[in-house]
């Protein structure tokens, strides 16, 4: 869950379903998964926050103009982001986890706006106790029909390959062939 909130295209709405699957088979603790996954949502959201702090808004605005492409952050997503912060403070970061896109994003202008760390800590992970336990609730729900959620799952991964491949390949034509594409 830490690198779901650092890397935003890692999705937990796949992995905690598989974590809740993995709780239903007795494999894993209820308790320890939900507060692992929390812990690790809170401490991912810190990192970030620690980074929009640091470095303080035009700096950050900066960087996310030249790191959009890998981090899939832009500027109007840091923007909006930071519209929804000024406008709905804490409840803004605890609502924040719970929406996906804006889960990691809400962290950077709480950082850059200077948000009481302690706030920022308890919304953080409250929002994420809420959003990781209704993952991992589904997951137990669909114990039983996992082999079926499976396939599903492999058609996604199969799709997000594909979609990772494709940029690559586009990024290595604009490399090496720039007059051959648009």
């Amino acid at each position: 869950m830490f690198l779901e909130q650092v890397f935003p295209p890692l999705p937990s709405e796949v992995i905690l379903p598989w974590v809740g699957f993995a709780i239903a088979s007795g494999t894993l603790a209820w308790p320890w998964a939900l507060l692992s996954a929390s812990v690790g949502s809170l401490c991912g959201g810190l990192f970030i926050y620690s980074l929009g702090r640091l470095l303080g808004r035009q700096r950050l605005l900066r960087l996310i103009l030249r790191t959009q492409r890998w981090t899939g952050i832009s500027q109007e997503n840091f923007l909006r982001a930071e519209a929804w912060f000024q406008t709905h403070g804490a409840w803004g970061v605890f609502l924040g986890r719970l929406l996906p896109g804006v889960r990691s994003v809400i962290s950077l202008p709480a950082g850059a706006w200077h948000m009481p760390l302690g706030i920022f800590g308890v919304a953080t992970f409250l929002g994420s106790l809420f959003w990781d336990g209704t993952l991992l609730g589904l997951g137990i729900l669909l114990g039983a029909n996992w082999p079926l959620v499976s396939v599903y799952l492999a058609y996604y991964q199969e799709a997000v390959l594909a979609l990772i491949l494709g940029a690559l390949i586009v990024l290595l034509f604009r490399r090496f062939f720039p007059k051959l594409l648009p």
